[in-house]
């Protein structure tokens, strides 16, 4: 990887094509480490290929090479690749800053298997609020998903996003969950919502939660939201 130039990426490319496949990965690898994109054509190539170690060496190189152009490539490998590729695209699609990548991400939500939603939901917590905020909904839905996990990591992302129906649907889940770890983490996020949109919907819980291990949170809860813009 150390002699530069577009020939040798495209030398490389080319044998790439040619050897066997424990060896090919490793080409592909040089590939990406390489950052040329001369060599993007023989990564995508190879993102098909019907071995998996192959396809995920091909998936780790084909960001690096193409940037916001692999989103596409990313996405179709989080739809319907295996589940080590799709937690491979879906890490790769999280090293984007940009919008593209967020909305890609949330776009993959709704017919993500269950594991891999959850994961997706947690790389969504870290994307900017101002890129999240279109896709409210979509979060907001998760909240209420039958599996605890994806419940737990769809709490993150409404604690980045703030506002006042996304608190209100957290409250909601937090009210109807029988799980202490899941309240748990409901309420860290209630008590470090970034807003004072909530207030009123933690008032209320403070109010007429069924148990006080809810209501003393709460009432906390409101009082440092009393001091946050709504």
């Amino acid at each position: 990887t150390t002699l530069a130039g577009e020939e040798v990426t495209q030398e490389l490319g080319a044998r790439a094509g040619t050897v066997q496949e424990a060896k090919r990965a490793t080409f592909l690898s040089i590939l990406g480490a390489r950052r040329d994109k001369a060599g993007l054509s023989a990564v995508r190539a190879n993102l098909k290929d019907k071995n998996e170690e192959v396809r995920l060496a091909a998936l780790a190189a084909v960001s690096p090479l193409g940037g916001v152009a692999a989103i596409p490539d990313l996405l179709e490998a989080l739809k319907t690749d295996t589940p080590a590729a799709r937690a491979s695209a879906c890490r790769e699609l999280g090293q984007f800053p940009d919008k593209e990548a967020t909305a890609a991400l949330a776009a993959a939500l709704p017919e993500a298997p269950v594991a891999l939603r959850a994961a997706i939901l947690r790389l969504l917590a870290t994307r900017d609020p101002r890129d999240l905020q279109k896709h409210s909904a979509l979060v907001v839905a998760q909240a209420a998903h039958a599996d605890q996990a994806v419940r737990t990591a769809a709490y993150e992302v409404l604690g980045v996003l703030g506002g006042e129906k996304e608190g209100s649907a957290l409250i909601d889940a937090l009210v109807k969950s029988q799980c202490d770890e899941e309240r748990g983490a409901a309420v860290k996020m209630l008590n470090a919502w970034p807003d004072g949109a909530a207030a009123e919907a933690v008032l209320a819980l403070a109010r007429t939660a069924p148990d006080e291990a809810l209501r003393e949170p709460a009432r906390l809860g409101f009082l440092r939201l009393l001091g946050l813009p709504s």
